[in-house]
């Protein structure tokens, strides 16, 4: 339940509102014209009469609450911003955003980016939770739209043709940065909760219940996973007929195709000749009763098994190429790898081996119980379990070991096929692409909540996709951006919703400032810092007023100094710019004016003559002279007493023999120190 207004004074409870004696909620009871109920908590019972409001009272009774509480506590208490500032962002980076309202208009564009953001957030496409999710979140839209609202909006706003406009700018847009890329396409189904919907038909359903199903169709750029385009088809419609449609549309677009790689949902005749009508290369993947598979697999089985000359990568995988006619009526050879993948051959054997020994241990015990009733075999192990009799009246159970050793034997096999000639690394290469496109099949089941369909109309069901295709776009971007970072993205998501600004005593928006390091650097890779949220606060309290409905990110305002505000100008003022003071940029004072003037008197300094300055020193005196230092720094005395002098103690014991101060001779040669003539 959304926030109850405790610090509010009590009401009565509305007389149509019911009350649960179990834990004192207070709810409405709102039947639609289809028959369904739906109950809606509006807040908490204090007595048998009087009850504490909660969001959802204003939204009901909007008229009631004026009249009880003014314009007290309209605002949340707090609003969480942190999602809202990255989708705004990555809205425009990606340029989604501004295709969005040129297609719908600004009001259902944001529409689509709040209900994209909400099935980011609680991975859920369930409409009725929606209002009672957002009414904390900063919305593109500034107001939290109702279930009912959403359900017009769904079935009016995003008709057909401008359904096909945003797709088609969306695809001119992906265009313009993809110069030649593979495409993995890929199709699934989703169970529909409405049995006779415009789209919906019985299929087999991923889901494996009885039930009525939609189809899709998705195209993801296989280098980088963008979301390139998506069609919504009947639910019985098999993948080799849906992908007529995608093929012919990226033909026709100025995206630059080189070549598609499918599954085995798309092994058909008819697909393959699409594809080549269009120009385009393929990688396919072949079942296992194609011609192509089982010539590689009787040709090359044995030589590609656990053989270290066929190994191609790492992960345990042996490859091997040849040429045959992927069908029995196949007009020309094509390339076609068979690979064996050891890690899952294993996992699989292990899995089959499992499952025989606990289903002939199960089959023992029957027979155990009572030998002469047939035992139950299930149908997955009637080819590995023989049961036979025994004399006239009692059973037995064996294991058919052909048959198990041939199936354990044919794990791990599968065979693609390539429209041009290369070896087994490069097709390997090539269809471990496709793991994108699953991953954003999982993320738009999964981590978007889009596995089911609750409408039953065609506009409804095309919007519902539309919006997912939409919110796979922003989740892309988020992961893209986490990806670069190393960071968990559910859990960035998380963590940046959990950006706040708060309402203070003084019904002012403030933002709190206690960002982490792992928040600042993810802004920081989008391309935002923590100023933004102070401006989504001064939007919040209104202090700059937005007329638009096309939302812009923030720009920070230049932080004013100290003292007090500027006194605002006149329209005559603002006209006419206001003199400096001081002298003018680049000019002169006085004194270097004076000085100027000056030397500008005196006469021109005279040129000097041909020849060596007077007083210079020519080469040769100059290496003279610079030979003649080097001398004296080797020639000067180092530390001590001059070489060949005596020290006091001998000049006194000298003194004491003789009585007569010795005479000290001069060795040959010049003094030390002293120049020769030259």
């Amino acid at each position: 339940m959304s926030h109850i207004f405790r610090e509010l004074k009590e009401i009565p409870i509305p007389p149509e509102a019911y009350v649960n004696k179990s834990d004192a909620r207070v709810f409405l009871i709102l039947r639609y014209e289809s028959g369904k109920n739906k109950r809606i908590v509006i807040g908490r019972a204090t007595s048998a009469t009087a009850m504490h409001p909660n969001e959802n009272f204003r939204y009901q009774y909007p008229a009631l609450w004026e009249q009880m509480f003014g314009d007290k506590g309209l605002k949340p208490h707090k609003l969480h911003c942190g999602l809202y500032g990255m989708g705004l962002a990555m809205g425009w980076s990606s340029k989604l955003y501004p295709l969005l309202v040129d297609s719908f208009g600004p009001l259902y564009a944001n529409t689509a980016m709040d209900y994209s953001l909400f099935s980011i957030l609680d991975r859920t496409n369930t409409t009725e939770l929606y209002s009672e999710r957002m009414s904390h979140e900063c919305t593109f839209s500034g107001v939290v739209r109702s279930d009912e609202w959403l359900s017009r909006a769904f079935r009016n706003g995003f008709n057909e043709d401008a359904t096909f406009e945003f797709r088609k700018r969306w695809l001119e847009a992906c265009s313009a940065n993809c110069k030649e890329v593979w495409i993995c396409v890929d199709g699934s189904n989703n169970d529909c909760t409405s049995a006779h919907g415009d789209l919906t038909e019985q299929g087999a359903a991923k889901s494996h219940k009885e039930i009525t199903l939609v189809s899709y169709v998705y195209a993801v750029e296989a280098e980088s996973a963008m979301p390139i385009t998506w069609f919504v088809n009947h639910g019985g419609m098999p993948d080799c007929k849906a992908i007529n449609e995608v093929v012919q549309y990226l033909a026709a677009s100025g995206i630059h195709v080189k070549g598609l790689i499918l599954d085995r949902g798309f092994c058909s005749t008819e697909t393959i000749e699409q594809i080549k009508e269009a120009g385009y290369q393929y990688i396919l993947m072949l079942k296992n009763n194609t011609q192509a598979y089982k010539h590689m697999y009787s040709h090359f089985g044995e030589s590609v098994r656990w053989k270290m000359d066929k190994v191609i990568n790492s992960e345990g995988i042996f490859g091997v190429t040849g040429k045959t006619g992927i069908f029995a009526n196949s007009p020309e050879e094509s390339t076609v790898a068979l690979f064996f993948d050891s890690v899952n051959a294993t996992a699989r054997c292990v899995t089959l081996i499992r499952k025989v020994l606990n289903g002939l241990s199960k089959v023992q015990a029957q027979l155990k119980m009572d030998s002469k009733k047939v035992p139950t075999i299930p149908a997955e192990l009637g080819p590995y379990l023989v049961v036979s009799k025994n004399g006239q009246s009692e059973y037995s159970v064996q294991p058919c070991y052909a048959a198990w050793q041939k199936s354990n034997d044919e794990k791990g096999f599968y065979a693609v096929a390539s429209s041009f000639e290369t070896n087994a690394h490069e097709i390997n290469r090539l269809y471990d692409l496709r793991d994108r496109s699953e991953k954003q099949f999982s993320v738009l089941k999964t981590q978007l909540g889009s596995k089911v369909t609750r409408v039953y109309e065609r506009s409804s069901i095309e919007a519902k996709f539309t919006i997912a295709f939409v919110a796979s776009i922003l989740r892309f971007e988020i992961e893209r951006a986490c990806f670069n970072l190393g960071l968990d993205t559910n859990k960035m998501i998380k963590e940046m919703d959990r950006i706040v600004i708060e309402l203070l005593p003084n019904n002012v928006y403030s933002p709190i400032r206690n960002y982490s390091k792992r928040q600042l650097d993810l802004l920081k890779q989008i391309g935002l810092d923590s100023s933004v949220f102070d401006q989504i606060a001064l939007q919040a309290n209104n202090g700059e007023p937005v007329q638009s409905q096309v939302r812009t990110i923030p720009v920070a305002m230049p932080k004013r100094g100290r003292g007090r505000p500027p006194k605002p100008k006149t329209k005559v003022e603002a006209k006419v710019p206001k003199k400096r003071g001081g002298r003018k940029k680049g000019s002169k004072n006085k004194k270097t004016l004076l000085r100027e003037a000056l030397l500008a008197k005196l006469p021109p300094p005279p040129k000097r003559a041909p020849g060596r300055p007077k007083g210079s020193k020519n080469k040769k005196t100059l290496e003279r002279e610079r030979l003649l230092a080097e001398q004296q720094q080797k020639a000067k005395r180092g530390r001590g007493r001059p070489k060949g002098s005596l020290n006091k103690k001998t000049i006194e014991r000298m003194l004491l023999q003789t009585n007569t101060p010795p005479v000290i001779r001069r060795k040959r040669g010049r003094p030390i120190g002293s120049r020769n003539k030259k």
